[in-house]
């Protein structure tokens, strides 16, 4: 294509000696074309798209093509089209795009030859009427008809009557106020997608609407309609989805929705409007239905048998209410129900007597209780099994594990969450036995205590994270009854050291123990997992001293945090055992130490985190695949060419907060492949032609 280049004319002959049937010369400056641009290529070009140009009007050079199915001319400023601008191809053009113009009417004039056309898009121009005539001897053969973003106000008598094989009708982001009832009434038959969003309609357009007996999908979301008669979709048999979100809704008719009407019903949107009750037998026998969407309403209680025998319901999503309870028995005979929205409600106590029937072990559900103020947590002894695959409980007023509550659903439980609570002990066996569990995050709470055999009956967590909580300490093999335990979470705790066995007979090959109190390395602890530990994360503690003795249980690492501690001196040889490391971080540590030897082992280093160290020069880093090298926030004024030579690979260097006040132009052809710099806050005062002299590879400069 041409597109996004600044063409202003096509000239004669444009194309001469091709054989093009597609041509799209969109987003260009386009504002000539000559009559003969296309000649040559009138029996070929099949495709053209001229859209985003300065063309006022349509171009006579159109009378050349004598094949084109598909013509784009939208987004220019055409406001009147002649009569005979499409003359040339009126039994061969399908598609014909005029959105984003200045048309103050349907070009009817224009259209009245057209015999095959499929597709007119008329929308965003500034059209403020139709009438019945505007289709009349050339709208059979339109499908499909596009007229949202104009200045319609009204829809008259008999509207679409010569549009009769019309399929998708869009209407939306006008300001119709009134519509016949007799406009979509020739469109029984055909049409299927009919979409009147965002027109400030206020009323429930039932006359009107009732005649459209194929439609399937209708869109009437954000609107201000505030009622529904009971009847209002009585017509829709074919119905399969219905948006009316973003509306004014406070209630909706007992029967709005019928077994014997809306057997094909899959979908219903009704978020975002002003419902405060929904009445029992809601939504009852619905075979087909898929979803139920009622997020952000009024809604305070939801009753006993609002969700009834609905064989194929997928997800309900009762989140952003006002819910406070939900009634025994609200959901019964739903079987393949996969997500339950629950959360951002007002509820304090929740009970599994709400369901019966509900989910099976093949469909098991995601339940998600998350940011209301529950409490308590019930089970129910005549309760049918319940199968959930992840139980959401964040951002509740427990205060202890709710085991009970977990038993119940525990044959199918994957994934729980716990987290910002106000639980302060785990206790013996606090998870019951939860032997499908892989993902627990009980992180944010206020535990203190852990009992040496808390984990219990959860041996097949993989997931295990505990951050944000007060442990002080933790028990000699306190994990080893989760022995598929592979990522860790211990941070901003306040634990001061581990145990020898603290992870004995687990697969840990990540662990985070940043923000504690550590003022030394764990070493003997993280010796039990050193054949799996690849990443660990010590940042924000208090450890003074480092040696190679400290990782020669840990040889495996690639990822090595130690951002934010007391390190001083760090002997030549301090990480001799782990040179595989990929990724190391030494970032606000006052450190003192001979850098070249210190990384005469980690040859494979890809990213080094030196930011804050009290540097004074560049080190020589022999690290020849280094990618990524932050030397900010020290007090470094020169850099040294040698310093850098053997950088050759780096691509981002971050050097800000230092004190340069002058570029090394001599030195950037060390660095061919360098695409970051950042030298913000530093004191240069001057910038010459040379200054970044050899940087042909540099995208983005701080």
């Amino acid at each position: 294509g041409l597109e996004h280049n600044k063409l202003m004319n096509l000239s004669f002959q444009t194309f001469k000696g091709l054989s093009l049937q597609r041509v799209n010369l969109d987003h260009n400056k386009l504002e000539f074309i000559d009559e003969r641009a296309f000649a040559g290529v009138s029996n070929t070009l099949e495709f053209i798209s001229l859209q985003g140009n300065n063309i006022m009007n349509v171009p006579k050079a159109f009378s050349q093509l004598k094949k084109i199915k598909h013509l784009d001319i939208s987004l220019n400023g055409i406001k009147r089209i002649e009569e005979d601008a499409f003359s040339t191809f009126f039994d061969t053009l399908r598609y014909l795009l005029l959105s984003g113009n200045h048309l103050t009417g349907v070009p009817t004039i224009a259209l009245k030859g057209f015999t095959k056309l499929a597709q007119l898009d008329l929308s965003y121009n500034s059209i403020e009427a139709i009438t019945v005539d505007d289709f009349k001897g050339w709208g059979k053969s339109i499908d499909t008809l596009f007229l949202q973003s104009n200045k319609l106000s009204y829809l008259p008598e008999n509207a679409f009557e010569h549009t009769p094989q019309l399929q998708e009708l869009n209407l939306s982001f006008n300001n119709i106020k009134d519509i016949h009832t007799t406009a979509f009434s020739k469109l029984a038959d055909s049409l299927y997608k009919l979409d009147m969003s965002f027109m400030q309609t206020k009323e429930f357009p039932e006359e009107a609407l009732k005649p459209l007996t194929s439609i399937t999908i209708l869109f009437l979301d954000n609107n201000a309609i505030t009622a529904l008669p009971k009847t209002a979709f009585y017509s829709f048999g074919k119905l399969h989805y219905l948006d009316l979100e973003h509306n004014k809704l406070t209630t909706l008719p007992v029967g709005l929705f019928h077994s014997n009407v809306h057997k094909q019903l899959h979908d219903v949107w009704l978020s975002y409007n002003l419902i405060s009750t929904i009445e029992t037998n809601m939504f009852t026998s619905l075979s087909e239905l898929r979803s139920v969407a009622l997020t952000g309403n009024y809604i305070k209680v939801i009753k006993t048998y609002t969700f009834v025998q609905l064989p194929n319901l997928i997800t309900v999503s009762l989140s952003e209410n006002q819910i406070s309870v939900v009634s025994e028995h609200a959901f019964i005979d739903i079987p393949r129900i996969l997500r339950l929205d629950l959360q951002n409600n007002l509820m304090r106590e929740f009970s599994l007597s709400v369901f019966q029937n509900v989910s099976t072990s093949q469909f098991p559900m995601a339940l998600n209780l998350s940011y209301n103020l529950i409490s308590n947590l019930f089970v129910s002894e005549t309760q049918s099994p319940l199968f959930i695959k992840v139980l959401d409980l964040t951002n509740n007023h427990l205060t202890e594990v709710p085991v009970n509550f977990l038993n119940a659903v525990s044959p199918s439980l994957r994934q729980l969450h716990l987290c910002h609570n106000m639980i302060t002990h785990l206790h013996n066996t606090a998870f019951g036995n939860l032997a499908l569990l892989t993902l627990l995050d009980i992180s944010n709470n206020q535990i203190k205590g852990l009992h040496k055999k808390a984990f219990i009956g959860i041996e097949h967590v993989q997931y295990l994270d505990m951050s944000h909580n007060n442990i002080e300490q933790l028990h000699v093999q306190q994990f080893s009854l989760i022995g598929k335990l592979r990522i860790i979470n211990l941070s901003f705790n306040t634990i001061r050291s581990l145990p020898r066995d603290t992870f004995l007979g687990s697969k840990l090959e990540k662990v985070d123990l940043s923000n504690n109190k550590f003022v030394a390395m764990p070493s003997g602890a993280l010796a039990e997992i050193g054949y799996t530990l690849r990443h660990l994360d010590i940042s924000y503690n208090f450890i003074e001293h480092l040696d190679s003795t400290m990782f020669a249980d840990t040889p495996f690492l690639t990822v090595l945090n130690l951002r934010h501690n007391k390190l001083s001196i760090l002997p030549d040889n301090v990480f001799s055992t782990v040179q595989s490391i990929l990724k190391l971080d030494l970032s606000g540590n006052p450190i003192r130490a001979n850098f070249k030897h210190i990384f005469y082992h980690t040859q494979k280093l890809r990213v080094l985190n030196l930011a804050e160290t009290l540097l004074k020069s560049v080190p020589i880093l022999p690290l020849p695949y280094l990618l990524e090298l932050n030397l900010s926030s020290n007090y470094i004024a020169e850099i040294d060419p040698f310093s850098i030579k053997q950088l050759y690979q780096l691509r981002s260097l971050e050097i800000s907060n230092n004190l340069l006040t002058s570029l090394p132009s001599q030195t950037w052809h060390f660095l061919p492949f360098l695409k970051h710099l950042d030298i913000s806050h530093n004191l240069i005062k001057i910038l010459t032609k040379d200054s970044f002299s050899g940087m042909g590879s540099l995208e983005h400069l701080n």
